[in-house]
């Protein structure tokens, strides 16, 4: 089915057809074909493998570490990051998903991120201290992720 001859109208009807008969692929086809249209939703992209709901529940523990940082002047967490809410949606550098948790003391500012570029696309997380990517990291990998970010958090709390 080409997705591109429909209509916006008998999109979101073939995604709801879709949910009723539980077809995620489908979903998720409609979803994407409605954000390069400039038309989705924030419905129609909720069945997006990685979302931002998806995205906040991931980086729970990342924030609860940088909420336990006695002085720590950045926010612990947040879902507005500079590359989502300080661009136009058709900048180049704007990002569908810019999330991150920060610790910032006299010894350093580290920033544990989630970058997603558009729906459909799998996350970006990574660890910067003091605005040097240290090292990134797959969605697998977000345990090995957790145990750096304690690490840091140790490091400039000390």
């Amino acid at each position: 089915m080409d997705l591109k001859r429909l209509t916006v109208p008998e999109l979101r009807q073939l995604a709801k057809n879709a949910q009723a008969r539980n077809s995620q692929d489908i979903l998720e086809a409609v979803g994407l074909e409605l954000f390069d249209r400039g038309e989705a939703r924030s419905t129609d992209l909720k069945h997006i493998t990685w979302n931002q709901e998806r995205v906040r529940s991931a980086l729970i523990a990342f924030k609860e570490v940088a909420s336990k940082i006695k002085g720590n002047k950045r926010t612990a967490y947040t879902e507005a990051g500079g590359l989502k809410i300080g661009l136009r949606k058709d900048h180049p550098d704007w990002l569908w998903v810019d999330t991150y948790s920060a610790i910032k003391t006299q010894l350093g500012n580290a920033v544990f991120y989630c970058y997603i570029k558009k729906p459909g696309q799998d996350p970006e997380f990574g660890i910067k201290l003091d605005e040097v990517v240290l090292c990134t990291y797959t969605p697998n990998e977000l345990d090995a992720a957790l145990e750096e970010w304690k690490k840091m958090a140790l490091n400039i709390s000390t």
